[in-house]
């Protein structure tokens, strides 16, 4: 009795492989389910293999892709294959904004056939024709901005002893209270900033009101200047500043760089300094004349968010730079026939949202995601 319940168990199990159900399942194109803008001439196809039995593994595939009118442009025929994924299109060249249904058949070790079919459109062919939308002013927002580039125009009246501070990423308001940083400050308005202090003989930079051991009277950092440099002539001042990354140029040529966010530098710290407020300080007796400060983006093509016209000033001040808030783009339009297909290829310049009749356009948030806007 025991061998023939042996026998019985094994002849279930043959049975139960001999009938397998195989199926294809998760079908994609560039990695991505029926996705909308493929920008490849030649996309990559792969799928997986699902089956309830054992040891079944794929023999062979065909691939068919059709334009929208039902025209075959690739037949791959029958491959015999185990390959699934990245298979290259290899039909007629595909046409722009158009949608393609694709279907894949597979063969298993056992002979049984399954298919599935899915589809991907191709993107946009040529941006050419696009041209950028919005209004005269860029958004910007001092306290929210670390990521920047100021410039200025500068010369010191007085002695070759003389010196002349630019002080920005002044009055953070996560500094002003120590509910808001971690770093256990809560300054007092006027006494948190960056100073990039030009003289004859060198370039300091302080850090001060951002840590308990900040100093005003003790530079972060100190650059000496070029042979000959002379303080009472106008110079050009670049302050690149990323994150807490900066770098100091004058007259075109780099003085140097040093690492200012007291959390830690790049992009996996709490980022400082942001833009904050501007303004200068110069020790008693001294004056400076300050042409074209301005404030721009730090990536190409650095457009301009805001200048500011100090002229001729002594002392200390510090000001808040203009603003101006995010644009909404609006536009009315009716269809009066009905709609056989519509697209919205859609980029911004940050993030967007987009709504149709009141409802929300899509799932995803923060579109599009990390761009280099001066190629797309």
């Amino acid at each position: 009795m025991k061998h023939i319940l042996i026998l019985l168990f094994m002849t279930l199990n043959v049975s139960a492989i001999c009938n397998a159900k195989m199926s294809v399942e998760r079908l994609v194109v560039e990695h991505e389910c029926e996705p909308m803008a493929v920008c490849s001439m030649h996309p990559r196809f792969s799928w997986q293999m699902s089956s309830d039995g054992y040891n079944i593994i794929q023999k062979a595939y065909s691939i068919v892709v059709c334009n929208e009118s039902g025209m075959v442009v690739w037949d791959s025929g029958r491959i015999a294959s185990d390959r699934s994924v990245d298979i290259v299109y290899g039909g007629r060249p595909l046409q722009p904004e158009t949608r393609y249904t694709w279907t894949v058949s597979v063969w298993d070790s056992r002979g049984n056939r399954s298919s599935s079919s899915s589809f991907f459109e191709t993107a946009v062919a040529d941006w050419g024709g696009a041209r950028w939308i919005g209004g005269g002013d860029i958004p910007f927002y001092c306290q929210y901005l670390p990521v920047f580039r100021i410039g200025f125009s500068v010369s010191l009246s007085g002695g070759k002893d003389g010196r002349v501070g630019f002080l920005y990423g002044a009055n953070d308001t996560r500094l002003m209270s120590n509910n808001r940083n971690i770093l256990g400050m809560a300054a007092e308005r006027g006494t948190s900033y960056i100073e990039v202090q030009l003289a004859s003989d060198s370039l300091r930079l302080y850090r001060v009101g951002y840590k308990p051991s900040d100093k005003a009277g003790l530079p972060l950092k100190s650059f000496a200047m070029p042979s000959g440099f002379d303080i009472n002539r106008f110079h050009d001042v670049l302050i690149h500043s990323a994150a807490g990354h900066t770098r100091i140029d004058i007259d075109g040529h780099e003085i140097g760089h040093v690492g200012i966010n007291p959390m830690g530098n790049g992009g996996d710290y709490i980022a400082f300094p942001v833009v904050g407020d501007v303004g200068y300080r110069l020790p008693q007796g001294c004056e400076a004349t300050f042409r074209n400060v301005r404030i721009e983006n730090y990536r190409s093509p650095n457009n301009i968010l805001c200048t500011m016209d100090f002229g001729t000033v002594s002392g200390m001040r510090l000001v808040s730079p203009h603003e101006t808030g995010a644009l909404m783009l609006r536009r009315d339009f009716t269809v009066e026939k009905g709609v056989r297909k519509a697209r919205l290829y859609v980029t911004a310049r940050g993030i967007y949202d987009f709504s149709l009749n009141g409802k929300r356009v899509g799932d995803g948030f923060f579109a599009p995601g990390l761009t280099q806007y001066n190629k797309t």
